[in-house]
């Protein structure tokens, strides 16, 4: 390439960092993210330290035997280099120039330089650190002048650049953060044969695995080798490959079509199954839930960001359909009907025009939660059943929620009264699955640990989710299942409801409705039950439950708490109840008979949804097990399971669909037969990755390949 293209290049990346020209982009929050770079942007001028005697850049920032202190320090010259050149663009007073090139000749001298050793967090060294050096770099192009940037290059190139791409234990997010480091310095120094390596490099995340880090057939995404992280990692994923796509296009290293098709079907079946109304849910966002920063769902803006950056880069269809999905989660339409159960990260979701419900599961093969690098101390029961709830597009777990909840009672777990289990941690039992048929389905866990044993179940129909447990047993201390655990108030100023209706001593349903809900929350219990409840106000620091990255700020949120206490069980302790995440009080009581248990013990699990004519059940043990039903109409019969499975079964008139799977081995044929009296059958079995809804067809590369 000739001098002029390179800069070219450089120049337009330029402009995509400060968002100019065709880069500005149009969602409401880059406004607010400007407004406040720019406030940050003039505090850090007026607290910076000066002089050559000076030891730190910033009081808050000044220990560096922590590395996330450096991260922070570039971050923070980043951010002041960033707004000098927007005002360099015609915004305003460019005065502080001088003291950013100072910083970032300090920084090279006492914060990142060739031969330092590096210690704490490899992170800071390899990713954080140059991506944000690599930055100011393309906005301060000519005013370091080719010796800075070349200097700086070499110290990016030390301990991280082209040297990290082809080291095995980086992969996914990871692998993906060094190839666009290395691309940067690619393009900088004008390096086409280092650019080749970085597109090649993240190319090899562009495939479906089998194991380990990245993405699965199944949508299923995992980073550090067992986590599901979708909504982390793999959001971080998604966001540097788009950059990468904007820097790379117009050279030899632009993407394919073939890889932008590869890129929407990741979205089509990773991102989108677990994306509310724009929000990307909890539950496959690992321990960044612990991150002050991150609420206000910066997840899901960093998706709709990359889905952006994308549509620069596609073809006129790939674009609109890109735009189109963003459209629709902005102004709260287009919510599919689905049910999707992800075998290699054990998650569900469950969506519906006015809910969506996720499902967080632990196994032998998925552990239990993430608390590395001093986040998410908080998070002991968040992957063990606890069933996330988003009425009608709401997030309950925005704003404060992590550092205020009662992290002993979350909703749907069934877990050991105080237990704080370790983190990175798998459970002995491998009966953990799910299986889909239409837009309902069924998931199952059995958690086999040291202290307690439970089997547990859920069943998704069309507006309800049935929830059983039993063959409990407890060490020592008492099991506890939690029914409800979310922000709610009844004072003077909060009009909240809570409605429950009870036989002797014990609770048949309830209802609790927040004030401006149209719609409640409902509760029936198949078996009534004895519960505990409370209603508090508590209080609590971002500082508790993360010190990587504290706030001291202390937050105060009213909660409403229910639980059943199976200590107070005498004998066979369990639960079976119905859940309605949407519904009006007046409802519930002319649907007490509308779900009945066919089997409920330690071989069966099995319901039968009369409204709707679908069964669905679990067998737990290798035997099977069978189950006898009574239709709607006349139709009477008995499914057969040949060994362990999850099912679900549906009748429409003289027709049974019957979809199943074997947690034990999801690939394998489940063996069952069905018989009854005028009904035809069709079985549904051992699909590889579980039944979901056809993908958009609009959708380029749904097939996982480019569109035409």
């Amino acid at each position: 390439m000739e001098k002029q293209e390179w800069e070219k290049l450089k120049e337009r990346y330029a402009m995509f960092l400060t968002e100019t020209g065709a880069f500005s982009c149009p969602y409401p929050w880059h406004e607010e993210v400007r407004l406040e770079e720019k406030k940050k942007a003039a505090d850090l001028f007026l607290r910076m330290r000066r002089g050559r005697e000076r030891s730190f850049l910033w009081e808050e920032s000044a220990d560096f035997s922590r590395s996330q202190y450096r991260t922070e320090v570039y971050q923070n010259i980043r951010t002041m280099a960033l707004v000098w050149k927007r005002k360099k663009n015609g915004e305003g007073d460019p005065s502080f120039l001088s003291d950013v090139i100072e910083a970032i000749d300090w920084m090279g001298e006492h914060g990142y330089q060739k031969g330092m050793e590096r210690t704490d967090n490899w992170w800071d060294w390899q990713i954080g650190v140059p991506l944000a050096l690599l930055d100011c770099c393309f906005l301060l192009r000519e005013e370091l002048g080719e010796e800075r940037i070349r200097k700086a290059c070499e110290t990016v190139e030390y301990f991280s650049g082209r040297q990290t791409l082809t080291n095995p234990i980086f992969t996914g997010a990871n692998l993906v953060w060094t190839a666009m480091i290395s691309a940067m310095c690619g393009i900088l120094c004008e390096d086409m044969q280092e650019i080749a390596e970085a597109k090649q490099a993240a190319k090899k995340e562009l495939h479906f695995v089998e194991e380990g880090d990245g993405f699965y057939r199944d949508g299923s995404f995992i980073q550090h080798g067992n986590l599901a992280y979708t909504g982390g990692y793999g959001i971080s994923f998604l966001d540097q490959m788009s950059r990468m796509m904007v820097l790379l296009s117009g050279t030899q290293g632009a993407f394919t079509r073939e890889e932008y098709g590869m890129i929407c079907y990741f979205l089509e079946h990773s991102f989108f199954p677990v994306t509310v109304d724009g929000q990307v849910m909890d539950m496959v966002c690992g321990r960044e839930i612990s991150r002050h920063f991150m609420k206000g769902n910066q997840a899901g803006k960093t998706l709709m960001d990359s889905m952006w950056r994308m549509h620069l880069c596609v073809d006129q269809n790939t674009s609109d359909w890109l735009l189109g999905r963003v459209d629709q989660w902005q102004n709260r339409q287009g919510r599919p009907s689905q049910f999707v159960f992800f075998d290699h990260m054990d998650r569900a979701v469950c969506r519906r025009e006015t809910y969506s419900a996720g499902l967080a599961l632990y196994s032998s093969r998925i552990q239990n939660y993430e608390a590395i690098n001093e986040e998410n101390k908080g998070g002991y029961h968040t992957g063990s059943g606890m069933l996330y709830l988003y009425p009608d597009g709401e997030n309950d777990y925005e704003g404060c929620f992590w550092c205020t909840a009662d992290m002993d009672f979350l909703p749907g777990t069934t877990v050991v009264a105080a237990s704080r289990p370790s983190h990175l941690h798998v459970q002995k039992s491998s009966f953990v699955g799910g299986v889909g048929l239409g837009i309902c389905g069924a998931a199952a866990m059995e958690v086999t640990e040291e202290a307690f044993h439970v089997k547990k179940s859920w069943f998704f129909f069309e507006d309800s989710i049935v929830c059983l447990g039993n063959d409990m047993t407890c060490q020592s201390g008492s099991l506890m299942t939690t029914v409800e655990n979310r922000r709610f108030s009844r004072t003077d100023e909060q009009n909240g409801e809570l409605w429950t209706e009870e036989t002797e001593g014990k609770t048949r349903w309830l209802y609790t409705r927040r004030e401006k809900e149209e719609n409640g929350r409902g509760v029936l219990f198949l078996k009534p039950a004895g519960l505990d409840r409370m209603e508090e106000r508590r209080s609590g620091t971002w500082t508790k439950i993360n010190t990587c990255t504290p706030l001291d700020t202390v937050y105060t949120e009213e909660y409403l708490k229910i639980w059943i206490d199976h200590g107070k069980q005498e004998e066979h302790p369990d639960y079976a109840y119905v859940l309605y995440p949407v519904t009006k009080k007046e409802m519930l009581a002319g649907r007490e008979q509308e779900t009945q248990i066919l089997a409920f013990d330690d071989q069966v699990h099995a319901v039968w949804q009369k409204r709707e004519n679908r069964i669905a059940g679990v067998c737990w043990s290798s035997k099977g097990g069978q189950i006898s039903f009574a239709g709607n109409g006349n139709e009477t019969g008995t499914i057969h399971v040949h060994g362990p499975a999850v099912f679900m079964a549906e009748i429409r008139g003289s027709k049974m669909t019957i979809a199943a799977k074997n947690p034990l081995m999801p690939s394998k044929p489940v063996q069952l037969e069905a018989e009854g009296g005028g009904i035809n059958y069709e079985i549904i079995s051992g699909a590889p990755w579980g039944d979901r809804v056809e993908p958009d067809a609009k959708a380029p590369g749904a097939d996982g390949h480019p569109a035409e």
